[in-house]
Protein backbone atom coordinates (compact mmCIF):
# COMPACT_ATOMS: atom_id res chain seq x y z
CA UNK A 1 0.00 0.00 0.00
CA UNK A 2 1.21 3.52 -0.69
CA UNK A 3 2.01 5.88 2.14
CA UNK A 4 -0.19 8.90 2.80
CA UNK A 5 0.39 11.79 0.48
CA UNK A 6 1.63 14.78 2.46
CA UNK A 7 1.06 17.58 -0.06
CA UNK A 8 -1.18 18.32 -3.00
CA UNK A 9 0.33 18.38 -6.46
CA UNK A 10 0.85 21.96 -7.54
CA UNK A 11 0.26 23.52 -10.94
CA UNK A 12 3.34 23.90 -13.03
CA UNK A 13 5.29 21.07 -11.42
CA UNK A 14 6.09 19.62 -14.81
CA UNK A 15 7.59 21.45 -17.82
CA UNK A 16 5.97 20.95 -21.22
CA UNK A 17 8.07 19.41 -23.96
CA UNK A 18 7.14 20.18 -27.56
CA UNK A 19 7.68 17.25 -29.88
CA UNK A 20 6.42 17.88 -33.41
CA UNK A 21 3.96 20.34 -31.94
CA UNK A 22 2.55 17.80 -29.47
CA UNK A 23 2.94 18.65 -25.79
CA UNK A 24 4.26 15.76 -23.73
CA UNK A 25 3.22 16.48 -20.15
CA UNK A 26 4.41 14.64 -18.13
CA UNK A 27 6.63 12.45 -20.37
CA UNK A 28 4.93 9.26 -21.48
CA UNK A 29 1.55 10.03 -19.93
CA UNK A 30 -0.74 8.93 -22.73
CA UNK A 31 -3.92 6.96 -23.14
CA UNK A 32 -5.64 5.53 -26.15
CA UNK A 33 -9.21 6.79 -26.22
CA UNK A 34 -11.32 9.67 -25.01
CA UNK A 35 -13.58 7.44 -22.93
CA UNK A 36 -10.74 5.76 -21.03
CA UNK A 37 -9.68 7.26 -17.72
CA UNK A 38 -5.87 7.43 -17.35
CA UNK A 39 -6.02 5.54 -14.05
CA UNK A 40 -3.59 2.66 -14.47
CA UNK A 41 -3.49 1.76 -10.80
CA UNK A 42 -6.91 2.03 -9.13
CA UNK A 43 -7.75 0.94 -5.60
CA UNK A 44 -8.94 -2.68 -5.76
CA UNK A 45 -11.63 -3.79 -3.31
CA UNK A 46 -12.83 -7.40 -3.19
CA UNK A 47 -16.22 -7.95 -1.55
CA UNK A 48 -16.88 -11.42 -0.22
CA UNK A 49 -20.56 -12.28 0.42
CA UNK A 50 -20.31 -14.92 3.13
CA UNK A 51 -21.69 -18.46 2.80
CA UNK A 52 -23.63 -19.49 -0.34
CA UNK A 53 -24.85 -22.67 -1.98
CA UNK A 54 -25.21 -25.50 0.51
CA UNK A 55 -23.62 -23.28 3.18
CA UNK A 56 -26.73 -21.47 4.41
CA UNK A 57 -25.23 -19.45 7.23
CA UNK A 58 -27.60 -18.36 10.00
CA UNK A 59 -31.37 -18.82 9.46
CA UNK A 60 -34.12 -17.43 11.66
CA UNK A 61 -37.84 -16.79 11.23
CA UNK A 62 -39.47 -13.63 12.52
CA UNK A 63 -43.08 -12.68 11.87
CA UNK A 64 -43.52 -15.48 9.38
CA UNK A 65 -40.48 -14.42 7.32
CA UNK A 66 -37.30 -16.49 7.13
CA UNK A 67 -34.05 -14.51 7.18
CA UNK A 68 -31.31 -16.46 5.39
CA UNK A 69 -27.85 -15.11 5.96
CA UNK A 70 -26.41 -16.24 2.62
CA UNK A 71 -29.10 -14.22 0.80
CA UNK A 72 -28.74 -11.19 3.07
CA UNK A 73 -24.97 -11.16 2.62
CA UNK A 74 -25.24 -11.26 -1.15
CA UNK A 75 -27.80 -8.45 -1.29
CA UNK A 76 -25.68 -6.21 0.94
CA UNK A 77 -22.54 -6.92 -1.08
CA UNK A 78 -24.27 -6.11 -4.38
CA UNK A 79 -25.53 -2.81 -2.96
CA UNK A 80 -22.05 -2.03 -1.67
CA UNK A 81 -20.50 -2.70 -5.07
CA UNK A 82 -23.04 -0.51 -6.86
CA UNK A 83 -22.45 2.37 -4.46
CA UNK A 84 -18.68 2.05 -4.34
CA UNK A 85 -18.45 2.15 -8.13
CA UNK A 86 -19.85 5.68 -8.02
CA UNK A 87 -16.42 6.78 -6.79
CA UNK A 88 -13.36 7.56 -8.90
CA UNK A 89 -10.24 5.41 -8.97
CA UNK A 90 -11.68 2.18 -7.58
CA UNK A 91 -12.21 -1.28 -9.03
CA UNK A 92 -14.64 -3.60 -7.22
CA UNK A 93 -14.87 -7.38 -7.50
CA UNK A 94 -17.06 -9.94 -5.76
CA UNK A 95 -16.07 -13.49 -4.85
CA UNK A 96 -19.57 -14.62 -5.75
CA UNK A 97 -22.49 -12.87 -7.43
CA UNK A 98 -24.98 -15.72 -7.15
CA UNK A 99 -26.06 -18.40 -4.70
CA UNK A 100 -23.03 -20.66 -4.98
CA UNK A 101 -20.51 -22.11 -2.57
CA UNK A 102 -16.93 -20.82 -2.53
CA UNK A 103 -14.26 -22.20 -0.21
CA UNK A 104 -12.52 -19.84 2.17
CA UNK A 105 -9.21 -20.45 0.44
CA UNK A 106 -10.63 -19.70 -3.00
CA UNK A 107 -12.21 -16.48 -1.74
CA UNK A 108 -8.83 -15.09 -0.71
CA UNK A 109 -7.06 -16.60 -3.72
CA UNK A 110 -9.50 -14.72 -5.93
CA UNK A 111 -8.71 -11.48 -4.10
CA UNK A 112 -4.99 -12.13 -4.46
CA UNK A 113 -5.37 -12.78 -8.19
CA UNK A 114 -7.09 -9.41 -8.54
CA UNK A 115 -4.27 -7.68 -6.60
CA UNK A 116 -6.63 -6.56 -3.86
CA UNK A 117 -5.89 -3.60 -1.63
CA UNK A 118 -8.72 -4.58 0.72
CA UNK A 119 -10.79 -7.74 1.25
CA UNK A 120 -14.17 -7.28 2.91
CA UNK A 121 -16.21 -10.32 3.97
CA UNK A 122 -19.91 -9.46 4.25
CA UNK A 123 -21.73 -11.31 7.03
CA UNK A 124 -24.56 -11.12 9.54
CA UNK A 125 -24.24 -12.40 13.08
CA UNK A 126 -26.12 -14.95 15.17
CA UNK A 127 -26.10 -15.92 18.85
CA UNK A 128 -27.80 -18.37 21.16
CA UNK A 129 -28.74 -15.30 23.20
CA UNK A 130 -31.54 -13.68 21.25
CA UNK A 131 -30.93 -10.42 23.07
CA UNK A 132 -27.53 -9.99 21.40
CA UNK A 133 -27.70 -7.33 18.70
CA UNK A 134 -25.63 -4.73 16.88
CA UNK A 135 -22.75 -4.49 14.42
CA UNK A 136 -19.01 -5.11 14.66
CA UNK A 137 -16.06 -5.41 12.28
CA UNK A 138 -13.16 -7.84 12.70
CA UNK A 139 -9.71 -6.76 11.50
CA UNK A 140 -6.20 -8.34 11.51
CA UNK A 141 -4.15 -8.36 14.70
CA UNK A 142 -0.90 -6.37 14.96
CA UNK A 143 1.40 -9.39 14.96
CA UNK A 144 3.21 -10.29 11.71
CA UNK A 145 2.99 -7.73 8.89
CA UNK A 146 2.07 -5.01 11.36
CA UNK A 147 1.17 -2.54 8.62
CA UNK A 148 -1.57 -4.88 7.37
CA UNK A 149 -3.10 -4.91 10.86
CA UNK A 150 -2.85 -1.14 11.14
CA UNK A 151 -4.48 -0.54 7.76
CA UNK A 152 -7.19 -3.08 8.53
CA UNK A 153 -7.97 -1.43 11.84
CA UNK A 154 -8.44 1.97 10.18
CA UNK A 155 -10.65 0.51 7.46
CA UNK A 156 -12.70 -1.37 10.05
CA UNK A 157 -13.25 1.79 12.10
CA UNK A 158 -14.37 3.70 9.01
CA UNK A 159 -16.98 1.07 8.11
CA UNK A 160 -18.17 0.63 11.69
CA UNK A 161 -18.76 4.37 12.03
CA UNK A 162 -21.16 4.28 9.08
CA UNK A 163 -23.07 1.25 10.38
CA UNK A 164 -23.51 2.80 13.81
CA UNK A 165 -24.82 5.96 12.13
CA UNK A 166 -27.70 3.84 10.80
CA UNK A 167 -28.76 3.07 14.37
CA UNK A 168 -27.09 -0.29 14.92
CA UNK A 169 -25.65 -0.91 18.36
CA UNK A 170 -21.91 -0.27 18.40
CA UNK A 171 -20.20 -3.55 19.28
CA UNK A 172 -16.87 -2.09 18.22
CA UNK A 173 -14.02 -3.13 15.99
CA UNK A 174 -12.33 -6.32 17.12
CA UNK A 175 -9.51 -8.72 16.40
CA UNK A 176 -9.48 -12.37 17.42
CA UNK A 177 -6.41 -14.53 17.88
CA UNK A 178 -6.18 -18.22 17.18
CA UNK A 179 -7.93 -20.39 19.77
CA UNK A 180 -5.48 -23.27 19.30
CA UNK A 181 -2.20 -21.39 19.63
CA UNK A 182 -1.39 -21.10 15.93
CA UNK A 183 1.54 -18.79 15.14
CA UNK A 184 2.72 -16.72 12.23
CA UNK A 185 6.26 -17.20 10.85
CA UNK A 186 7.57 -14.52 13.24
CA UNK A 187 6.13 -16.53 16.19
CA UNK A 188 3.40 -13.97 16.88
CA UNK A 189 -0.14 -15.19 17.52
CA UNK A 190 -2.05 -15.97 14.35
CA UNK A 191 -5.46 -14.53 13.56
CA UNK A 192 -8.44 -16.78 14.26
CA UNK A 193 -10.50 -16.22 11.12
CA UNK A 194 -9.24 -17.97 7.99
CA UNK A 195 -9.99 -15.16 5.52
CA UNK A 196 -8.25 -12.58 7.72
CA UNK A 197 -5.25 -14.86 8.22
CA UNK A 198 -4.98 -15.79 4.56
CA UNK A 199 -5.36 -12.17 3.50
CA UNK A 200 -2.51 -11.17 5.78
CA UNK A 201 -0.28 -13.79 4.20
CA UNK A 202 -1.29 -12.41 0.80
CA UNK A 203 -0.28 -8.91 1.88
CA UNK A 204 -3.57 -7.03 2.20
CA UNK A 205 -6.03 -6.41 5.06
CA UNK A 206 -8.97 -8.76 5.38
CA UNK A 207 -12.08 -7.66 7.27
CA UNK A 208 -15.25 -9.41 8.40
CA UNK A 209 -18.25 -7.10 8.73
CA UNK A 210 -21.00 -8.46 10.99
CA UNK A 211 -23.85 -6.14 10.11
CA UNK A 212 -26.64 -7.24 12.40
CA UNK A 213 -27.92 -10.27 14.31
CA UNK A 214 -30.20 -12.55 12.33
CA UNK A 215 -30.98 -14.16 15.69
CA UNK A 216 -32.36 -10.89 17.10
CA UNK A 217 -35.92 -9.84 16.30
CA UNK A 218 -35.28 -6.08 16.29
CA UNK A 219 -32.09 -6.26 14.24
CA UNK A 220 -33.74 -8.51 11.66
CA UNK A 221 -36.97 -6.57 11.27
CA UNK A 222 -35.36 -3.13 11.47
CA UNK A 223 -32.18 -3.57 9.41
CA UNK A 224 -32.54 -6.77 7.36
CA UNK A 225 -36.20 -6.68 6.34
CA UNK A 226 -36.40 -5.76 2.66
CA UNK A 227 -34.16 -4.63 -0.19
CA UNK A 228 -34.21 -0.96 0.79
CA UNK A 229 -32.86 -1.70 4.26
CA UNK A 230 -30.24 -4.09 2.96
CA UNK A 231 -29.21 -1.43 0.45
CA UNK A 232 -28.67 1.03 3.31
CA UNK A 233 -26.22 -1.40 4.88
CA UNK A 234 -24.36 -1.82 1.58
CA UNK A 235 -24.20 1.94 1.08
CA UNK A 236 -22.85 2.33 4.63
CA UNK A 237 -20.10 -0.19 3.88
CA UNK A 238 -19.22 1.59 0.63
CA UNK A 239 -19.15 4.99 2.30
CA UNK A 240 -16.81 3.68 4.99
CA UNK A 241 -14.50 2.12 2.41
CA UNK A 242 -14.51 5.30 0.31
CA UNK A 243 -13.66 7.42 3.35
CA UNK A 244 -10.83 5.08 4.31
CA UNK A 245 -9.26 5.34 0.86
CA UNK A 246 -10.21 9.05 0.61
CA UNK A 247 -12.06 8.56 -2.68
CA UNK A 248 -14.18 11.19 -4.40
CA UNK A 249 -17.39 10.74 -6.35
CA UNK A 250 -16.76 10.13 -10.03
CA UNK A 251 -18.10 13.34 -11.57
CA UNK A 252 -17.43 14.15 -15.21
CA UNK A 253 -15.91 17.58 -15.94
CA UNK A 254 -17.70 19.66 -18.57
CA UNK A 255 -15.26 21.09 -21.10
CA UNK A 256 -16.39 24.23 -22.91
CA UNK A 257 -15.81 24.82 -26.61
CA UNK A 258 -12.17 25.94 -27.02
CA UNK A 259 -11.36 29.42 -28.28
CA UNK A 260 -8.63 30.17 -30.83
CA UNK A 261 -6.77 33.34 -29.88
CA UNK A 262 -5.20 35.95 -32.19
CA UNK A 263 -1.76 34.40 -31.64
CA UNK A 264 -3.20 31.00 -32.71
CA UNK A 265 -3.01 29.57 -29.17
CA UNK A 266 -6.05 27.66 -27.91
CA UNK A 267 -7.76 28.52 -24.61
CA UNK A 268 -9.71 25.87 -22.71
CA UNK A 269 -12.09 26.19 -19.76
CA UNK A 270 -14.11 23.74 -17.69
CA UNK A 271 -16.24 23.60 -14.54
CA UNK A 272 -15.00 23.02 -10.99
CA UNK A 273 -15.38 19.40 -9.85
CA UNK A 274 -15.96 18.90 -6.13
CA UNK A 275 -13.14 17.13 -4.32
CA UNK A 276 -10.65 17.44 -7.18
CA UNK A 277 -7.13 18.61 -6.32
CA UNK A 278 -5.87 19.17 -9.86
CA UNK A 279 -6.83 18.55 -13.47
CA UNK A 280 -5.12 16.86 -16.41
CA UNK A 281 -5.57 18.26 -19.90
CA UNK A 282 -5.20 15.89 -22.86
CA UNK A 283 -4.92 16.57 -26.59
CA UNK A 284 -4.66 14.62 -29.79
CA UNK A 285 -4.60 15.50 -33.47
CA UNK A 286 -7.90 14.57 -35.11
CA UNK A 287 -7.49 11.25 -36.88
CA UNK A 288 -4.83 9.89 -34.53
CA UNK A 289 -5.51 7.35 -31.79
CA UNK A 290 -3.45 8.53 -28.85
CA UNK A 291 -4.08 11.42 -26.49
CA UNK A 292 -1.08 13.06 -24.79
CA UNK A 293 -1.17 14.82 -21.44
CA UNK A 294 -0.37 18.52 -21.88
CA UNK A 295 -0.60 19.85 -18.35
CA UNK A 296 -1.54 19.22 -14.74
CA UNK A 297 -3.04 22.30 -13.12
CA UNK A 298 -5.16 23.35 -10.17
CA UNK A 299 -6.88 25.94 -12.35
CA UNK A 300 -10.06 25.40 -14.38
CA UNK A 301 -8.54 26.80 -17.56
CA UNK A 302 -5.47 26.34 -19.73
CA UNK A 303 -3.97 27.97 -22.83
CA UNK A 304 -2.25 25.65 -25.29
CA UNK A 305 0.53 27.44 -27.18
CA UNK A 306 1.94 24.32 -28.83
CA UNK A 307 -0.55 23.93 -31.65
CA UNK A 308 0.24 24.00 -35.36
CA UNK A 309 -1.71 26.11 -37.85
CA UNK A 310 -3.94 24.25 -40.26
CA UNK A 311 -4.41 21.38 -37.80
CA UNK A 312 -7.54 20.06 -36.07
CA UNK A 313 -7.27 18.97 -32.45
CA UNK A 314 -9.43 17.20 -29.89
CA UNK A 315 -9.15 18.08 -26.20
CA UNK A 316 -10.41 16.42 -23.06
CA UNK A 317 -9.85 16.82 -19.33
CA UNK A 318 -10.22 14.79 -16.14
CA UNK A 319 -10.09 15.70 -12.46
CA UNK A 320 -7.55 14.12 -10.12
CA UNK A 321 -7.62 13.64 -6.37
CA UNK A 322 -4.63 13.03 -4.10
CA UNK A 323 -5.87 10.21 -1.87
CA UNK A 324 -4.35 8.83 1.30
CA UNK A 325 -3.65 5.47 -0.32
CA UNK A 326 -3.65 6.14 -4.06
CA UNK A 327 -4.39 9.05 -6.38
CA UNK A 328 -7.58 8.74 -8.40
CA UNK A 329 -8.97 10.34 -11.54
CA UNK A 330 -12.55 11.14 -12.48
CA UNK A 331 -14.16 10.12 -15.73
CA UNK A 332 -12.95 11.83 -18.85
CA UNK A 333 -14.85 14.85 -20.14
CA UNK A 334 -16.52 14.54 -23.51
CA UNK A 335 -13.92 15.50 -26.10
CA UNK A 336 -14.24 18.85 -27.90
CA UNK A 337 -12.72 19.66 -31.29
CA UNK A 338 -11.15 22.83 -32.66
CA UNK A 339 -9.33 23.65 -35.88
CA UNK A 340 -6.44 26.11 -35.89
CA UNK A 341 -6.89 27.77 -39.30
CA UNK A 342 -3.48 29.38 -39.50
CA UNK A 343 -4.82 32.57 -41.16
CA UNK A 344 -3.27 34.92 -38.60
CA UNK A 345 0.02 33.05 -38.72
CA UNK A 346 0.12 33.25 -42.51
CA UNK A 347 -0.54 37.02 -42.48
CA UNK A 348 2.16 37.60 -39.87
CA UNK A 349 4.60 35.49 -41.87
CA UNK A 350 3.87 37.45 -45.07
CA UNK A 351 4.41 40.79 -43.35
CA UNK A 352 7.68 39.54 -41.92
CA UNK A 353 8.90 38.46 -45.37
CA UNK A 354 8.07 41.89 -46.90
CA UNK A 355 10.20 43.55 -44.27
Amino acid sequence: MKKKVQMKKMAGVFLALAILGIGLFPPGNVYAAANQAPDADPVVVVLDPGHGGHDQGARYKWGGKTYKEKQLNLAIAKACKTELEKYAGVKVYMTRSSDRFVTLGNRVNFAKSRKADLFVAIHNNASLKKTDHGACVYYPNSGYKEEVGSEGKMAAASIQKQLVALGLKNNGILYRNSAVGSRYPDKSKADYYAVIKRSKYAGFPGLIVEHAYVSNHDDSTTFLNGNDRLKRLGVADATGIAEYFDLILDQVPVLQTPAVNADESVTLAWNTVQGVDYYRIYRRIVGTKTYVCLEETEETGYTDTGVRPGTSYEYTVCGCHVGYQKDSCTKIAQAVQITVTGENVNIQSAQKNQN
